[in-house]
């Protein structure tokens, strides 16, 4: 994972047109993304499931910040567990936090 990632720092806000149907992502000061199918020139549609998306991938920055956060305190509690003997429970807990980490990356665009 890098220090700083490269998209746009949160936080990110979905926008609806109530005419067409449309969402977007707006962070402060700049568009993210768009939610719609072209259907001609001048028509667009909503997608299926556009809103609920739409939430999701606004949501995206703090999940990013949360998963991070919470690779490190599963990383130290793993640890901690470790040293006292729950090997078992370290040894899970050190490959959730692997599993997150590699979401991260993936969130990334580097795996």
């Amino acid at each position: 994972m890098s220090e700083t990632p490269k998209f746009t720092p949160g936080p990110w806000e979905v926008g609806k047109s109530e005419t067409h149907g449309i969402f977007w992502i707006q962070a402060p000061g700049e568009g993210v993304c768009d939610l719609y199918i072209k259907v001609d020139d001048t028509t667009f549609s909503p997608f299926r499931n556009a809103e609920a998306n739409a939430h999701l991938i606004a949501a995206a920055p703090e999940l990013y910040g949360e998963g991070r956060a919470s690779a490190r305190t599963m990383e130290d509690v793993a640890d901690a567990l470790g040293e006292r003997g729950l090997l078992d429970l370290a040894d899970e807990l050190r490959a959730r936090a692997r599993l997150t980490r590699e979401a991260l990356l993936r969130a990334e665009g580097l795996k």
